[in-house]
């Protein structure tokens, strides 16, 4: 559910089925684009309508109750995700961002009411919704058809599941700090996540047969991270292996290995490196931010004086896919929306308001009567993921929530 050892990357075995998406979605984004420009060029030259989206991005940045509770309501304004909402042109993908819509959403609840508290009568049920959406049967339908258990209630450890246990543990993880109601259903997810990074081992766990991408297993070790009370064996073997996956020239995490022996199936790519950074925040903050700045580093990158995200290196002729989102000018949808995670957890302003920018140009934002703030170009999954990294914790932020929420996981002393 993701997201260099060849001169020419090999491309995982997903990527093909996704490449009739790609002219569709780029010209969604085009028509978005166009849209944009032109409201833009009311307000006059491009330089001066970026500093204007910049300086909207300052409430955001600050953590502003009312600009939070704006993104909150905007991902919760969607009704629950049917894979009917996507239309990639391959079910599998359908219903992997079904799964993926209401697990951003739940993220972005629960770090807005942790960081908001007073926002609980209104926001609360809203997180109930997303979280209790996670668990549905619906949900699992991706993970389900390509292993043909249920990653909750099947009982064979060897089915790994990793991106539904790990991408809904995480939520679930996130659920249960803002409120305990949810802590029964987290330690369900930690107990699946356990028994099958156990039995994986020493290879990776996979998301599908014989498919293992690192992103959807550094959301496993959040997940643990988030509701262990001390490093299990799973989460440091995990965390070790996550350390093998990065690419030792660019620094950033490949994409897809072969899960017996580890080898590099798709190198390194954006739209992994800041995702697995988003999640990795929760459990190695070090490495989180290093993986964060060396993906900066190398990616960043500047159109119409506009900033965004490559989501390969400088000359790697690999593309993207749907999980990657379009490339537009070389620049990852994808990739510039995980960074802003990045950048608001490490304190990179300058990069979190450029982005922020991009993302209100590209997405061209919409407010709704009740305040919430929806994107004409986002659909339920990019305004709950725009959501989710804009709102994203710093480690000391995550630090106190743990001590407000459970003194004993605090003692950890993870991030």
């Amino acid at each position: 559910m993701p997201d260099s050892a060849a001169a020419a990357p090999v491309v995982d075995a997903r990527v093909a089925p996704r490449v009739a998406r790609r002219g569709r979605l780029r010209g969604i984004v085009r028509a978005a684009l166009a849209l944009a420009v032109g409201l833009l060029a009311a307000r006059g030259s491009l330089a001066s309508s970026r500093a204007w989206l910049e300086k909207e991005a300052g409430a955001t940045w600050s953590g502003d109750r009312d600009a939070e509770r704006s993104l909150a309501l905007g991902a919760a304004s969607w009704p629950a995700a049917s894979p009917r909402d996507f239309a990639t042109g391959a079910e599998l993908f359908d219903r992997e961002w079904a799964f993926g819509a209401p697990m951003m959403r739940t993220a972005c609840l629960a770090q807005v009411l942790l960081r908001h508290p007073t926002l609980e009568p209104e926001l609360g049920p809203e997180l109930d919704r997303a979280a209790a959406e996670v668990l549905s049967p619906e949900a699992r339908a991706f993970t389900i058809a390509k292993w043909g258990s249920d990653p909750l209630d099947g009982e064979d450890v060897h089915h790994d599941h990793a991106a539904y246990l790990g991408y809904g543990g995480f939520a679930m993880g996130l659920a249960t700090l803002a409120h305990p109601r949810w802590s029964d259903e987290r330690d369900r997810f930690l107990t699946r996540l356990r028994e099958r990074f156990a039995a994986a081992a020493p290879a990776w766990p996979e998301t599908y047969p014989g498919e293992a991408y690192p992103v959807d297993v550094a959301a496993g070790v959040g997940a643990l991270a988030l509701g262990e009370p001390r490093p299990s064996r799973e989460r440091v073997h995990a965390q070790g292996a996550l350390a093998e996956a990065v690419d030792p020239a660019s620094g950033l995490l490949v994409q897809s290995v072969e899960p017996a022996s580890g080898a590099v199936v798709d190198g390194p790519r954006g739209s992994g490196t800041f995702l697995g950074a988003y999640f990795l925040t929760f459990a190695d903050s070090h490495r989180a931010q290093r993986l964060y700045e060396r993906g900066r580093d190398h990616l960043a990158a500047s159109r119409l004086g506009f900033l965004g995200m490559r989501e390969r290196l400088a000359g790697d002729p690999g593309g993207g896919d749907v999980d990657s989102g379009p490339i537009v000018w070389d620049l990852g949808v994808s990739a510039s929306g995980f960074a802003l995670g990045g950048a608001r957890a490490f304190g990179d302003e300058a990069t979190f308001r450029g982005l922020d920018a991009t993302a209100r140009l590209f997405g061209v934002p919409l407010r709704r009567d009740d305040g919430g703030l929806v994107h004409l170009a986002g659909g339920p999954l990019g305004d709950a993921i725009l959501c989710a990294m804009r709102t994203a914790a710093s480690p000391e932020e995550l630090a106190g929530w743990r001590a407000t929420s459970s003194p004993t996981l605090h003692a950890e002393g993870g991030t």
